[in-house]
Parts: C-alpha cells; structure tokens; sequence
C-alpha cells in the first residue's frame, strides 16, 4: 500500500511515483510534504505540511491496496490546500498525535504559532477543533508569533513554529521550536493556558539556544 500518490490504472498502487501533488490537483489522495503521523486502531492521521491541512484516513482490515475518502480537517473539503485560521484553518502543520486512549487529537500548527487540539476524533471533514494552545483563543488575528512579547519576557502561554506534539502520561508535550523549549500542558488543559512544564529553559520567561544538559537549540 501506498498513500500520497495516484493508483496506476486507477487501482493499482504506484511505488515509483513521486509527483509533487500542489503541480497537480489537490484531493483525497494526494499528499505534499507530510511531515508527521499518528494514529489509533484503525486510524492513520496525517499531517500533509505544505497542501495545509492534516488527512484521516480509515485503514481496513487485513492489507488493502487502496484507500480513498479521507476526511479533511483545516481545509473545508478535500481540493483546498491554502492557509487558514481560525478554528477551521491551519497552516503547514508539521505534527500530529493522537492519545492513547484515542480520546484526543493535537496538531502543532507550525505558522500559527499554536497547537490545536479536538476532544473528539473528528468523524467529517471540516470539524473545529475544541481548544487552542500558544494563542489566547481561535481569533483570526491572533496567530501572532509570541503574542508580541520579546522573547526574554514570554509566560509560558506562546509557542513559535511549533513543529511536534506527543500526548504522554496525562500531558500534552509540544516543541516549543523556535523559543528553543519544550513546553508541557495537561492534556486537558484550557485555551490560552499557562504551561505547566518547561525542559530546555530555566524558567518560562527564557527562550533563547542555550548548551549543556539542561539547554536546548
């Protein structure tokens, strides 16, 4: 099996293919630069970096050879790929994961400077997401990279260029990227909030490349 790249003959998979798919038109199938995936039983989530959106896909049983309607979220259908905001939107989001108990799904949306997060896996294309990490709500204006604060003064509630998400014990971990941190929430942890954790910094103010065993670049 294959994903990402157009079945030969309209059924069988292609292995040699490598279209880049934003040349070309953009659907259910197609794919440009995933950069993360995740999953649960039998769900594979994907984040298709650079079409704007994160795809879903139902894996049947046993080993199925081709696998269409993918259920689309951060675009409204599945042959949009440009940048969004909002609640609805995303732009290049570059991680994804699932929980492990499959209750939940965050996506580090890289160039809106925050993570979202659905309390539900999303069953249709288009769904909201429930909450908001790194921006103080789903404010369309307000995907601002620190929320203008320099990065000497930060609180702990913005993220820069998050890139990776990961749910572990009860917390939800993200990549705080480009303030050179890792920044831990409760995984059920409300819109705007405050982290509970930093690795990488020694308090939640810093956010500069720092060496050592206790840095991080």
């Amino acid at each position: 099996l294959v994903l990402g790249q157009p079945l030969v003959a309209g059924t069988i998979p292609s292995f040699t293919s490598r279209l880049l798919n934003s040349r070309q038109k953009v659907d259910e199938t197609s794919l440009n630069t995933p950069r993360s995936i995740s999953g649960f039983g039998s769900l594979l989530v994907v984040a298709d970096r650079e079409n704007h959106r994160v795809l879903l896909w139902d894996l049947a049983p046993g080993a199925p050879t081709q696998i269409t309607r993918a259920r689309v979220l951060g675009q409204v259908d599945a042959s949009s790929a440009r940048p969004g905001k909002g609640a609805t939107g995303t732009n290049h989001p570059s991680g994804v994961a699932v929980s492990s108990d499959g209750s939940m799904l965050a996506v580090a949306d890289t160039d809106n400077h925050r993570v979202l997060i659905w309390d539900s896996l999303p069953m249709q294309t288009g769904v909201a997401a429930s909450r908001v990490l790194g921006q103080l709500n789903f404010d369309a204006t307000s995907v601002s990279r620190n929320q203008q604060r320099p990065a000497s003064s930060l609180q702990g509630n913005e993220l820069s260029g998050p890139t990776a998400v990961g749910f572990v014990q009860g917390s939800l971990l993200v990549s705080d990227t480009e303030n050179h941190r890792i920044l831990a929430w409760p995984s059920s942890a409300p819109s705007g909030s405050v982290a509970s954790l930093v690795i990488g910094q020694p308090d939640m103010k810093a956010g500069v490349a720092l060496q050592g065993a206790q840095g991080l670049s």
